[in-house]
């Protein structure tokens, strides 16, 4: 009798530890889930971020162009942008 007693206590253990480590696994696999879902949103955003970045060089680039053909300086503030990122503006930051 004590044996059985014991065999019956070893496999409820077993199957309390079996319904745990399935468990467990369940929460990995949406772990992993939800990391690959975010790491998909993130490299979205990444492309996004880039696309506005080309736009906006391109819109600045047409602001240089027509500035310079009009004559129009270029306020301090955004002459200094521009130096700071090595865009030759033929007008000094320091200007106004």
């Amino acid at each position: 009798m004590a044996r059985e007693r014991v065999i019956d206590e070893q496999r409820t253990q077993l199957q309390q530890l079996s319904a745990r480590y399935f468990d467990q696994s369940g929460q990995l696999a949406e772990a992993k889930a939800e990391g690959v879902e975010l790491k998909l949103e993130v490299s979205r955003i990444l492309k996004d971020r880039r696309a506005d970045l080309q736009d906006l060089m391109q819109i600045a680039v047409r602001m240089l162009q027509l500035t310079d053909h009009l004559g129009i300086p270029l306020d301090r503030p955004t002459a200094e942008i521009f130096h700071r990122h090595g865009w030759n503006t033929k007008i000094q930051a320091e200007s106004r």
